[in-house]
């Protein structure tokens, strides 16, 4: 990418834009969980991300969770049982739906050319807007491994947004 290593953010992956949206020393190429929005508003949250957890990673085989967390606490989370996940034939798109008392769940993972999946999340709930006013890391986990990325919030007048 025409950075040299000693001063690259990811030098196993081009990124001539050093771009590190976390903050954590890591360009975002290398990454193995970034979050590209996530907003909390009324009874909808919204989560879009890229994940590139394991090689060994398949969606529609192992469970998958993903926490909004708080301090010690949860603010939100998702946890969809191995197996859970539909997938297409060739392995590219998988979707989840889940309803209970309280929400109504969907899943889908895309994945890309470069391996990595985009992920997208929606559920509809008991009014996220005002419920996870303390959200101050993200966490998804496979199998036994957990990828966190830390996000800030900023409120306005129609919900909350979170940003990595």
């Amino acid at each position: 990418d025409g950075v040299p290593d000693e001063s690259d953010n990811c030098p196993v992956d081009a990124n001539a834009g050093q771009e590190d949206a976390d903050l954590d020393e890591e360009g975002d190429a290398c990454d193995s969980f970034t979050v590209r929005r996530l907003t909390m508003a009324g009874r909808v949250l919204h989560l879009v991300g890229l994940v590139r957890p394991g090689a060994a990673f398949d969606p529609g085989r192992d469970a998958l969770e993903i926490r909004l967390v708080a301090g010690r606490g949860i603010g939100f989370r998702a946890v969809y049982p191995a197996g859970s996940l539909r997938r297409n034939e060739a392995g590219t798109f998988f979707r989840g739906r889940r309803r209970g008392e309280a929400e109504a769940q969907t899943l889908t993972l895309v994945r890309r050319h470069d391996g990595r999946f985009l992920l997208h999340l929606r559920s509809r709930g008991e009014g996220y807007g005002g419920a996870a006013t303390a959200v101050d890391r993200i966490r998804f986990t496979v199998g036994d491994e957990t990828l966190t990325t830390p996000v800030r919030m900023v409120r306005d007048g129609k919900g909350v947004f979170l940003f990595p």
